[in-house]
């Protein structure tokens, strides 16, 4: 399985569990300061890779890409912080300010959230992705408390090759401070999916997560991190910061 395909095209959660309050801070204020630098007055994705090797002669993060634009995974952003990022961006575009669309102070997130991309293909033993198309016989989604679905589809519904292979972006959202209950509702949330027809990823991505418990079960229990529960801020001076976590480094720890 190719977990680089997996973790970057087909999963994104926030918060990033491995992200201290201060490291957090610093990373929001760097993007600010870019946003302000390019007087960029509107939503948008300011992405950082973060160094856990916990080297002094390292810096502790570093700066990647800006997008002027929403990325497809703010709906995470949006579940844990309630705020509607297409409406905001509209009424900013429009000329409303911050302190009109009461965005005017940091937001406090709530738990943790989880993003998994349903796309028309498969993973191979070797890493490779295999797509496909068809019609749809079987088209029912999950729903319930902290699962939310963005798709389209129906029974008798054709797809073509012609396009993306993105089908439905399952969210999961947890208030709790445990990010395995999210990564739970993510994973049972993907198995409810009934979608028959074509082939997809969902296996993968059902797989994928509870893995993702296991291993986190398993790094809580050797004491190898720490969870943050520390405030993060989001929709400061008009900009919306997205991150993705890379799982740390256990080489060498037993």
């Amino acid at each position: 399985m190719e977990l680089h395909h997996l973790a970057q095209h087909l999963s994104a959660r926030l918060r990033a569990y491995f992200v201290t309050g201060p490291l957090r801070e610093q990373i929001i204020d760097a993007a600010v300061r870019l946003a302000a630098r390019a007087g960029y007055t509107n939503v948008g994705t300011f992405e950082f890779l973060v160094d856990l090797s916990g080297r002094l002669d390292m810096q502790p993060f570093f700066f990647i890409e800006a997008n002027a634009r929403l990325q497809v995974e703010h709906t995470v952003t949006e579940a844990v912080t309630g705020i509607d990022l297409v409406q905001a961006q509209i009424r900013l575009a429009r000329g409303a300010t911050l302190r009109e669309i009461g965005l005017e102070k940091p937001v406090a997130p709530r738990g943790y959230a989880i993003q998994a991309r349903v796309n028309m293909e498969t993973i191979a033993e070797g890493g490779s992705v295999q797509p496909s198309s068809g019609a749809l016989t079987v088209y029912e989604a999950p729903s319930g408390p902290g699962v939310r679905t963005d798709g389209f589809g129906y029974a008798g519904y054709r797809t073509s090759s012609a396009f993306d292979s993105l089908l439905a972006k399952v969210i999961a959202h947890s208030p709790s401070p445990d990010f395995a209950q999210c990564a739970m509702r993510a994973s049972r949330a993907l198995r409810e999916f009934r979608l028959e027809g074509v082939a997809t990823n969902m296996g993968s991505c059902a797989i994928f997560w509870r893995i993702r418990i296991s291993c986190l079960e398993t790094f809580i229990r050797a004491g190898w991190m720490s969870i943050s529960r520390n405030l993060c801020q989001s929709a400061i001076s008009g900009t919306a910061s997205s991150m993705r976590p890379a799982m740390p480094d256990t080489r060498g720890r037993g």
